[in-house]
Parts: structure tokens; C-alpha cells; sequence
């Protein structure tokens, strides 16, 4: 696994991405967390929650597009830790979910 930290662009190009990388994954599940949180809301009745679609999106993009960046410069760090394999089952197994939500308009 080490050899995709070695072939990566980003990995030898620019080592110090990581912590802005990490930030912008960060807020992309903040976005997406926050945003869930109060469409929930307002499915349960509450008055005054704003449409929040594109605060999904946008969270779900950041975080799609960074984490795979994240894992390319520390690889075999990720496939060592047990809660990442975890993170990353749970994420698989939702993912159809996720993605027909959006094909499907809901």
C-alpha cells in the first residue's frame, strides 16, 4: 500500500496539503451533518427551516473529494486503523442510499 503513497502526485508534490485537506473534509461533513439535522426538522413539523438541498450537496462533494485525497497521502496509515475499514464498510453500505436520492429526486 505504501507504493500509492509514493506514486501519489499530491503525496510528492505537496506534503503539507493534509491539514487543509482535513479542514475542508471537515466542514464538508459539517455541512452535510447540519443539513440533514434540520431537513429532519422540518419533516418533523418545525416552521421556518430553509431549503437545505444545496447545503447536502455542497457538504457531500467537499467530503467526497477530499477524503480520497486525504487516504493518498496516508494510505497505509488508513488501511491499518480498524475504525477507518470500519468507516469505510458502513460508508459503502450507505452509499446506494445516498446516491438515490439524488438520481431519484428525493
Amino acid at each position: 500500500m505504501s507504493r500509492v503513497e509514493y506514486t501519489s502526485l499530491l503525496g510528492n508534490v505537496i506534503p503539507r496539503i493534509f491539514p487543509a485537506l482535513e479542514s475542508i473534509h471537515i466542514l464538508g461533513v459539517g455541512c452535510l451533518a447540519g443539513a440533514i439535522t434540520l431537513a429532519n426538522l422540518a419533516r418533523l413539523g418545525y416552521r421556518g427551516i430553509p431549503e437545505v438541498s444545496r447545503w447536502v450537496t455542497v457538504g457531500a462533494w467537499l467530503a467526497l473529494v477530499s477524503g480520497p485525497l486525504m487516504f493518498s497521502l496516508n494510505s497505509t496509515r488508513y488501511v491499518q486503523n480498524e475504525a477507518f475499514c470500519l468507516k469505510i464498510l458502513f460508508l459503502a453500505a450507505a452509499f446506494p442510499k445516498f446516491a438515490s436520492c439524488f438520481t431519484l429526486g428525493r
